[in-house]
């Protein structure tokens, strides 16, 4: 098992519809950007990546951290067009 070492939790996008709340045992789909350390150089040093999930919709934190952890790789040009500021 691959872990993916110290990361922090910039920021995440909800999906369902467009809030982070959900009723019952609906989930929501969230995209989140974390900057973490690279694993795919011997350099030291931080860069952004973005993984895709869901969530339980019970408590936000809990639910971007558990897609940062868990979620599967989201392409780095498609998170960075979506977690753009607006023009």
């Amino acid at each position: 098992m691959t872990t993916r070492g110290e990361m922090t939790v910039l920021d995440v996008r909800w999906f369902n519809p467009g809030t982070w709340f959900a009723t019952g045992d609906d989930h929501i789909v969230g995209v989140v950007r974390v900057e973490m350390d690279n694993d795919e150089s011997d350099e030291p040093r931080r860069v952004i990546r973005y993984f895709i999930g869901t969530g339980r919709g019970r408590n936000q934190q809990v639910d971007q951290q558990g897609i940062a952890d868990w979620g599967a790789v989201f392409p780095t040009a498609v998170g960075a067009l979506l977690f753009r500021a607006p023009e």
